[in-house]
């Protein structure tokens, strides 16, 4: 059952405000915003149907929060969603100023959406009015037993494409995946979350490398075919479900991953579906990785930002750490020097990226 979170007294203290001084805009508190067929989540209001508003309490400057909080506000704005942030503070001094904040940001919203739609009318009523883009998708729970199934379909999937055609990017067509799925479980094509998690899956299984010129030759994850594969994906999900929207869905999945999924090729050396395609053993080669996805999937609207990758792969670095730690702990003496010998191997291998991350920080400060 779907239950919206308390709130705050400064969100009500600014509901107040925009009640006295935001006549005539309406706006929805705690709304159900999804931001793919599988993750939603719930501003503290939209204005307008387009501008989130969130009132931010001291927690969201650590930086265990900025991380995704960036990431939600990415794939808000691939959404056509506007994002409009205040601190607890700031509605406390002054609720009015911040209501008048959020007048002029709508505003305007609503004056690029009217330009970019060449809109004349001189009439208040339609020039002000924005369209409605929250759509839940036609949600129905993905069942227990396909989400199991879907990493073996994934995978037979996959390896079956090849019998039918020498290149398998020719059957990256909205007829063969309806097709073919519908023979696998005719689930697939009409859960919208289960597709969305079977195409990342395939998606996965198709990584390979190549020399990369942008990069002295490097060989690194074919990122430029990669992207071109990911594009066709939006364009099935959306066909097969009638919606441009269900592709964008697809595309902020990834692009709410993609600080893990960069992760994964450092420390697994490829997604956990498809491991060991690569070996990253230093900054400069992870850097090189970072440019490369950025620079071939921007133009999907998805992107990654180092800081974001560095976050998550300390935090992995942490984990590994702790789970060596904890299996000390319950093991005798001389598994204790063999797991001493694990721990400073894992620190030792990943050295570097400890030196990247404090790097990185001092530059960022």
């Amino acid at each position: 059952m779907y239950k919206r979170p308390i709130p705050t007294r400064y969100e009500n203290l600014l509901a107040s405000a925009l009640d006295k001084f935001a006549s005539g805009i309406t706006y929805i508190r705690n709304p159900e915003v999804w931001l793919s067929a599988c993750i939603w989540y719930t501003p503290d209001f939209i204005v307008g149907h387009r501008l989130v508003v969130e009132v931010d309490g001291g927690v969201h400057n650590l930086e265990y929060r900025k991380t995704p909080d960036r990431i939600r506000q990415s794939a808000l704005e691939n959404m056509g969603y506007h994002v409009y942030r205040v601190i607890n503070q700031e509605v406390k001094s002054s609720p009015k100023h911040v209501a008048e904040k959020i007048i002029e940001s709508y505003y305007d919203i609503v004056e690029k959406h009217d330009n970019n739609n060449g809109n004349n009318n001189n009439n208040i009523l339609t020039q002000y009015k924005i369209q409605k883009i929250i759509k839940k998708p036609n949600y129905n729970p993905l069942p227990e037993d396909l989400e199991q199934l879907l990493t073996p379909m994934a995978t037979k999937f996959n390896s079956q494409q090849l019998q039918f055609n020498n290149s398998k990017e020719n059957n990256w067509t909205t007829n063969y995946f309806k097709e073919s799925l519908s023979q696998y479980d005719q689930r697939i094509v009409s859960n919208e979350c289960a597709m969305e998690r079977f195409m990342l899956q395939l998606l996965g299984l198709n990584l390979h490398k190549k020399e990369d010129p942008n990069a002295n030759n490097a060989i690194i994850i074919d990122f430029e075919h990669f992207s071109m594969l990911f594009g066709k994906a939006i364009k099935i999900i959306s066909d097969i479900f009638g919606s441009q929207i269900s592709g964008n869905y697809l595309k902020n999945s990834f692009n709410i991953t993609t600080p893990n999924f960069i992760k994964n090729l450092v420390f697994e050396g490829g997604p956990k579906i498809n491991p060991g395609i690569v070996s990253i053993k230093d900054s400069t080669t992870l850097e090189i990785y970072i440019e490369s996805f950025n620079r071939n999937f921007s133009k999907l609207g998805i992107s990654v930002a180092k800081s974001d990758v560095m976050i998550e792969c300390v935090k992995e670095l942490e984990k590994r750490k702790k789970m060596m730690m904890k299996t000390k702990t319950s093991t005798n003496n001389t598994d204790n020097d063999n797991q001493d010998d694990d721990c400073k191997r894992v620190i030792e291998d990943y050295q570097w990226l400890i030196e990247w991350s404090k790097l990185s920080s001092s530059t960022n400060q």
